[in-house]
């Protein structure tokens, strides 16, 4: 198995778990719901950068991501775009998303405004680590309280999260949506 299919497979995992987390930030509570589902692989491994490959830049995310799943599309065949170096890293720290979810991690509300130099729009960002690699995960907005995972790459020169307020978690509860099970990771608010 090739990392591109680990990471889909990491996805899989994730689309039957819920993560709802609970940030305090000068007397007010923010909750967030994380959702996944097959459409989030597509931007997060950063397939939308290789542009140069027809089947992956016209095609329907949720047929790329079965593909991926079959091994249909092959990391080969995505090496062959002139920008997969771009993408290499990132394909290979989401394989960890999970792990960095259950981890540690340091909640920013993200302003496009202040990280002129991006064009990644988001509600927040998250700060972790997934395999011992610093990563940014952005999350952007579904509905009032439900986000979604909007982008993910390994942290390199660049800190998106200086400038940004930070959030302080109190409480963090993974659940698996398949048969219910709860498990609170870290709760500050029954303290």
């Amino acid at each position: 198995m090739d990392d591109i299919q680990s990471a889909a497979l990491a996805i899989e995992q994730l689309k039957n778990c819920v993560y709802e987390i609970t940030l305090g930030r000068k007397g007010k509570l923010t909750r967030i719901i994380l959702a996944f589902t097959e459409d989030d692989l597509h931007h997060l491994a950063g397939l939308h950068k290789l542009v140069d490959i027809e089947q992956i830049r016209s095609g329907k995310r949720s047929r790329i991501y079965e593909s991926i799943l079959s091994g249909t599309i092959t990391g080969d065949f995505l090496k062959k775009s002139a920008r997969y170096h771009e993408i290499e890293a990132r394909i290979q720290a989401l394989v960890y998303l999970e792990d960095m979810l259950d981890g540690d991690q340091l909640y920013f509300k993200y302003d496009p405004r202040k990280k002129a130099f991006s064009r990644i729009e988001a509600d927040y960002l998250v700060s972790g680590k997934a395999n011992n690699t610093p990563v940014y995960l952005f999350l952007g907005s579904r509905s009032d309280d439900t986000y979604y995972c909007r982008s993910f790459f390994p942290q390199e020169r660049v800190d998106y999260a200086e400038g940004l307020p930070k959030y302080t978690l109190l409480r963090k509860v993974k659940i698996n949506q398949a048969d219910g099970t709860r498990i609170v990771q870290f709760d500050r608010l029954s303290e």
